[in-house]
């Protein structure tokens, strides 16, 4: 069983110069971090359109299919958050208390809709759902080491055998690393898109 993470852009013309811009700039995860082992995995190797996503097909579709919960699950989360920040339709969001201002989103399988809202837009005015929340590229803390963390600041990180302590050290700086990664690649691609029109 797989699944699909998409971005509907906002016209045809918008689709092709994202397509035209990452077939030149794109970096699949593999080339990121050697932690990747997926690397036959089309999750993030290849930007699939329209008939190409198993579960979320349209005329003006980009995005990947994926079959793990790896770090390339993640990565393709965060580089269809940040194709919606830059080409997306926009739409409402009665349910995230949203019901005025059509915001960015990616969609999940097909059907389940999730706004991209960069923290420094929207921090204070909404309350965080933990899947909405971004910084300004798109990319947000992976949520493995969210809970990394929240087991280390409520103290059950104390009772761990020594051996396991460093297993998940390194697992937690490992996770860390990749942020970063995903961070400087993210603005690298900002960086690259923006100089397009100058």
């Amino acid at each position: 069983m797989g699944y699909t993470v998409s971005v509907s852009t906002k016209s045809q013309k918008a689709k092709r110069e994202m397509l035209a811009f990452m077939e030149e700039n794109f970096r699949p995860a593999s080339d990121l971090w050697e932690e990747v082992e997926d690397r036959q995995d089309c999750t993030v190797n290849g930007l699939r359109t329209d008939e190409g996503l198993a579960y979320d097909r349209g005329s003006s579709k980009l995005g990947f299919n994926y079959n793990t919960g790896s770090m390339s699950r993640y990565y393709a989360f965060m580089v269809c958050r940040w194709i919606a920040l830059k080409v997306g339709r926009i739409r409402r969001f009665k349910k995230f208390g949203l019901p005025e201002t059509s915001v960015p989103y990616i969609v999940y399988d097909g059907y389940e809709s999730i706004p991209v809202l960069p923290r420094s837009k929207w921090e204070g005015k909404i309350e965080e759902d933990g899947f909405s929340f971004c910084d300004d590229y798109g990319t947000k803390p992976h949520y493995e080491y969210k809970r990394f963390r929240q087991a280390v600041e409520n103290g059950w990180y104390d009772d761990v055998p020594e051996d396991r302590r460093e297993e998940l050290e390194a697992f937690g700086e490992a996770l860390r690393t990749a942020q970063e990664v995903v961070r400087q690649e993210f603005q690298r691609l900002d960086e690259l898109w923006e100089a397009r029109s100058e």
